[in-house]
């Protein structure tokens, strides 16, 4: 018998590589893993063996290594794990038959003047899936070629992957060929032609690289499938080479994406390339196509049809070579099986195109709201379907990441915070924004330091709008051309609301290359001719310039010129003609100039060269020649402007000003800055003599009145009329008097029935504001003289005797009246009289006047006003409530009181005066102490009415103090400097003090504070030692805690409990609730259900008076305070550094002094209050300036 034994196949294993193992390990598990993929798969040759290489980038292996045959190496992930070539490398992984890539990133290094391949399948049936391919930086030698995978052998496929140049894309051909390559088929170097016969190509991304897919001359096999791939930013998209030797087969190329070709150093461009003489049969079907132009000269090609041809595949954000598909994409469902073109599934939602740009933001965030905002403006403009731009407050420049120009793309809205808190600036360059068509920029300042002929704004582009900025224009290294807006070749541009201007000298000299100028509309700086048909320049201050607005060249239909402050310009507003600028044509438009100031300039106000310009409702006012080739037109004027401040170019309007309401149409200011305050006459109130009166001839009678006026009145404002006749005609009293409220008349000699009275009072622009009495008064012979010297004096709490004097002559009798003139008592003549009013309230005013009276008529004392005496206070109540303190309890009707103590019964002493009542004229309560423990003591009170008279006192009553046992009375906490409520908001790492009362003197070794979350009771402390006493008072004391040993507290809700011991162990405790919230996620808002809070309704800076406005923060932050006036502009702006008084955690108290930043005093007025936090608004509040 005989046995035989058949071989067994050898059995597959897993092995493990890691940057962290050895090859030294026996590389079977993760734990003892090989070091390097070169040792791995030297040892791993048994078909079905895998190599699985952990996360890391390994640059110390050996090239070029293989992988044999049937095996398989994988990364953990191609984000993760990296083969990478630290020096130049021919060839990097050679693959044998069946062998697969997997799931990492292979990058390479070129050689100079040769070729590299970093992946070569040379054997059938190879495979790289999902990995990425860099094929690096291409040397700069002739004859340099980098290719990321060649291809040699039937079968092998390339799925999943991404190839790119990270040197960027290479395609240079015609004798110093230079390329980088994703996938070559066929040889590439020279030698027999070989079959890549079932070569698969699908769902890759090639970007930025020379040529995506080259397809060899010497390629003799029966073609290959080029399916789902996403081409985009490479020079030659797929290219079909002829050298000679020719391609044949059948090529499939369907459901692919060919976008934006380029050239890539002298070549390329195109999306499908195929040389002349070869003959491959080309199958084109379903492929998306955009700015990448075919080039197809020799083969068969076939265009079976169902292509988007030059439709843009609206790629999410090729900016992030994320080439994934937007909804509305023509690729989207496109491909043959109702797939999408490309190498991507799925889509992404189309964003509602408003992205946040801030200084704390980053390029990597999605910038869909302010807390993930990106970095730079640039970034943003380039953000998927752009629509608006918010950028936060901050300074926006080069070195936080800045490209200039920036460029924003067309229908896209960039709106910075405020022109006063968002800064872009730029140094040598040329240009710092370029606009795009109905493109806007708004709330910024733009700072260009610029070069030779270069521009801050460049608007080329048609509906461009630069509003409510500030444009600052200097030149960069000595360059003395260079200008602020610059609009060529567009129509219907806006510039508005900006200010325009330089620091530099005024530059004028062409000849010289010297001007600087701040709008250049037309021919562009060293440009042609152009039209700025329809430009709008409207509402903006324009100073300090070579040329303020200079339109040259313009071939459309021409500018409005409106509502601008043109000023301290050498040259204001210039329209020259061909011939002035040493040829060219003329300007061809209409240039109408309207409500515009033009002033101090050095040279020229307006001049007009070409083009009809008219010049109408404008202040042309103190230039050296203010017109030269046109003439003032219909409602120019040349008046001082009046603006509040020249010197500190400060070009509002005073209120005197002449360009106040001189514009077109009616109404409307000139200059940029409209008068923003009432331009109402005053309002005039004729107090006396105001209709009823009657007034004895020749006799000496006050006029009285009061005016107000919110434009101020001239010096000696007042004018007096009388009119005898009911107010039909009048007669001067008169004119140039003072507006200090009265006027001593000398009456008419004669009776009259109908008087009545006038007062006009005029203000500083002219305007007259009027009252007259209201009915008729009377001048009447014979009547009495007024009473004289009323005074009253209180007898009771019920009675008031009023006694007056009076000359007796003409003399009928007298009453007493009230204000509304009611008769309360009749007394007869007298020359000194008198009489009692009873029947009153307590403590009570009365405002009471005496008439004299006869036949004729009457005459009125001055009024006089009094109290009734207050009762004197009963039901006294007195309880010891320690062994120093008493609280006390009355009744009364006083307006204060006064509290009178006695030790022994008999002889009191007054201890406090002014206690103020529970409500006006009422009951009181009062706490007593400097008391002495176990000792009895008397106590009376009295009232004092509201003249201050003192009744006699009620009656005592008397208490024996407790024993001393009281412990110190903890009676707040003061936490952040701000005295603390229970629930407040505290910080993180709180400054604590207690203030505390304490008949003893405190220990302090024996005291303790600590903290205790609620959610969890982790306690803080407790932090013993008091760090500082200080005596406040008799009894009273202020204690704190050292702010360095208290620990910083997470955030939730804490339980707050204070002790404090006396020098007889007596221990006082103090318990509230607070709350703290987490600086890391919380953002910062004001605590919750709370509002800013000002000290005051309203508030008088020029009383000295200042304005307080309190609010609690969850969290401490940067914080602005910003005030803006009722036309809603900002006058005052002030930073609070995070931490800091201002912008701490809990409560914070801050003040506006009533002034704007150039601290002139605000008018009177409303004014609203910002707070700004994190670059967002949390709290409002209103003030009134009065």
């Amino acid at each position: 018998m005989s046995f035989v034994i058949a071989p067994q196949a050898a059995q597959a294993t897993t092995y493990y590589v890691s940057t962290a193992g050895s090859n030294g390990n026996n590389g079977l598990t993760a734990g003892t893993a090989w070091r390097t993929v070169t040792y791995a798969v030297g040892q791993a040759t048994t078909s079905g063996d895998i190599i699985r290489v952990a996360a890391g980038s390994y640059q110390t292996e050996t090239f070029p290594f293989t992988i044999s045959s049937g095996v398989t190496v994988t990364g953990e992930s191609r984000a993760t794990t990296t083969i990478e070539a630290t020096a130049a490398a021919a060839a990097m992984i050679t693959m044998n038959s069946s062998s697969v890539l997997a799931n990492l990133t292979v990058r390479g290094m070129s050689t100079s003047g040769g070729t590299s391949s970093f992946i070569n399948m040379f054997s059938s049936g190879a495979e790289v899936n999902n990995c990425i391919i860099d094929t690096g930086t291409l040397p700069a030698a002739a004859d340099s070629f980098a290719v990321g995978i060649e291809i040699r052998a039937q079968s092998c496929q390339v799925r999943n992957s991404v190839f790119y140049a990270a040197g960027g894309a290479v395609a240079v051909s015609g004798g110093a060929d230079r390329f980088n390559i994703g996938v070559f088929l066929g040889r590439f170097a020279a030698g027999a032609a070989i079959n890549t016969e079932g070569a698969i190509i699908e769902k890759n991304e090639f970007r930025d690289i020379g040529v995506g897919i080259w397809v060899a001359a010497n390629n003799s096999g029966a073609g290959a499938a080029i399916s789902k791939n996403t081409l985009a930013g490479c020079g030659w998209s797929i290219y079909f080479q002829n050298t000679g030797a020719g391609v044949t087969g059948n090529y499939t190329i369907k459901n692919n994406i060919l976008a934006s070709a380029v050239s890539a150093g002298g070549s390329g461009g195109y999306g499908l390339k195929v040389d002349a003489v070869i003959s491959p049969v080309i199958n084109y079907s379903y492929n998306c196509t955009y700015e990448a132009a075919p080039d197809i000269s020799g083969g068969t090609f076939n265009n079976l049809g169902n292509n988007k041809d030059n439709q843009n595949p609206l790629f999410y954000w090729a900016a992030r070579k994320d080439y994934r598909l937007f909804s509305d994409s023509p690729a989207v469902g496109a491909a043959d099986d109702g797939s999408n073109m490309g190498a991507y599934e799925g889509s992404v939602a189309i964003p509602a195109g408003t992205y946040f740009v801030s200084t704390s933001g980053s390029n990597d965030n999605d910038g869909l709201t302010a807390a993930t905002a990106f970095r730079t403006i640039t970034y943003a403009v380039g953000a998927p379907r752009v629509k608006a731009v918010n950028v936060a407050a901050g300074t926006y420049n080069a070195a936080g990441g800045e490209s200039f120009p920036i460029t924003i793309p067309s229908n896209v809205r960039v709106s910075g915070e405020s022109r006063s808190s968002v800064t872009v600036e730029a140094s040598a360059i040329a240009g710092v924004i370029t606009m795009g068509t109905n493109s806007t920029v708004e709330g910024m300042t733009v700072n260009g330091s610029l070069s030779a002929f270069g521009t801050v704004f460049t608007v080329g582009s048609n509906g461009a709008d630069i509003n409510d900025c500030v444009i600052r224009l200097t030149g960069d290294a000595g360059n003395k051309f260079y200008v602020g807006v610059t609009v060529s070749g567009a129509s219907n541009a806006r510039l508005r609301n900006s200010l325009v201007y330089t620091t530099d000298a005024k530059y004028t000299d062409p000849g010289a290359g010297e001007m600087n100028i701040g709008v250049w509309g037309g021919a562009a700086p060293g440009g042609a001719a152009a039209s700025v048909s329809g430009l709008q320049i409207t509402g903006n201050e324009i100073r300090n310039l070579g040329f303020g607005i200079l339109i040259i060249q313009d071939t459309g239909t021409g500018a409005t010129i409106n509502n601008n402050t043109v000023v301290d310009n050498a040259y204001g507003i210039w329209l020259p003609s061909g011939a002035d600028v040493g040829g060219g044509p003329d300007n061809a438009g209409t240039y109408p100039i309207t409500n515009t100031i033009v002033a101090s300039s050095d040279t020229y106000g307006i001049i007009r060269g070409s083009g009809t310009v008219t010049s109408t409702y404008n202040d042309v006012y103190a230039n050296a020649a203010n017109y030269t080739g046109l003439s003032a037109g219909t409602g120019d004027i040349s008046q001082n402007p009046v603006f509040v401040d020249y010197a500190g170019n400060d070009f509002n309007l005073q209120v005197t000003s002449p360009c106040i309401d001189a514009g077109t149409p009616s109404g409307t200011d000139i200059g940029a800055y409209s008068y923003a305050g009432s331009l109402a006459a005053p309002t005039v109130t004729v107090e006396a003599p105001n209709g009823g009166e009657t007034i004895a001839v020749s006799s000496t009678y006050n006029i009285t009145w009061s005016v107000s006026s919110p434009v101020g009145l001239k010096a000696s404002p007042i004018t007096l009329r009388l009119s005898t006749n009911s107010g039909s005609s009048w007669s001067l009293i008169a004119s140039g008097e003072a507006n200090d409220g009265t006027y001593s008349w000398a009456a008419p000699s004669t009776q009259l029935t109908s008087c009545r009275i006038s007062v006009e009072a005029e203000d500083l622009r002219g305007s007259v504001g009027a009252d007259r009495s209201n009915s008729d008064f009377s001048v009447v012979a014979g009547l009495p003289t007024a009473p004289t010297g009323l005074i009253g004096t209180a007898e009771s709490t019920a009675a008031i005797r009023w006694s007056w004097s009076h000359d007796g002559s003409e003399l009928g009798g007298f009453y007493l009246l009230d204000t509304d003139n009611a008769v309360k008592a009749t007394i007869a003549a007298a020359t000194s009289a008198n009489t009692l009013e009873a029947g009153l309230s307590a403590n009570t005013a009365y405002t009471r006047k005496v008439r004299a009276y006869n036949a004729n008529g009457s005459t009125d004392s001055s009024t006089a006003s009094r109290y009734t005496l207050a009762s004197v206070p009963t039901s006294l109540a007195a309880t010891a409530i320690s062994s120093t303190e008493a609280s006390l309890a009355w009744q009364g009707d006083g307006t204060s009181y006064r509290l009178e103590r006695s030790f022994d019964g008999t002889n009191y002493d007054v201890i406090v005066s002014g206690i103020a009542p529970l409500e006006p004229r009422g009951a009181a309560v009062y706490t007593a102490g400097d008391l002495l423990p176990e000792k009895q003591v008397w106590f009376r009170v009295r009232a004092v009415n509201g003249d201050g008279i003192v009744t006699e006192p009620g009656a005592a009553i008397s208490l024996s103090t407790l024993a001393y046992l009281t412990a110190p009375i903890i009676v707040s906490l003061e936490i952040d400097r701000h005295t603390f409520f229970s629930g407040d908001v505290i910080s993180t790492k709180p400054k604590v003090a207690a203030i505390v009362r304490s008949r003893a003197s405190l220990n302090r070794d024996a005291a303790a504070l600590t903290f205790t979350r609620a959610s969890d009771n982790k306690v803080y402390g407790p932090y013993g030692r008091i760090n500082y006493l200080r005596t406040t008072g008799e009894n009273s004391y202020e204690v704190g805690w050292i702010h360095g040993l208290i620990d910083k507290m997470e955030g939730g809700n804490y339980r707050i409990n204070v002790s404090l011991s006396d020098a007889f162990g007596n221990t006082g405790t103090y318990e509230a609730s607070s709350v703290i919230y987490d600086e890391k996620t919380t953002a910062p808002a004001l605590a919750p259900g709370t509002t800013p809070r000002t000290g005051s309704p309203d508030f008088s800076p020029a009383g000295g008076e200042t304005m307080a406005i309190g609010y609690s923060l969850t969290v401490p932050a940067d914080l602005q305070m910003i005030i803006f006036n009722q036309g809603g502009r900002e006058i005052y702006r002030a930073t609070y550094v995070s931490g800091e008084e201002g912008a701490a955690a809990g409560y914070n108290v801050v003040s506006w002094g009533g002034r704007d930043m150039s601290g002139r005093a605000a008018p009177r007025g409303i004014y609203v209050g910002w707070l700004i936090a994190g670059g967002q608004p949390i709290g409002k509040f209103y003030t009134v300036v009065k």
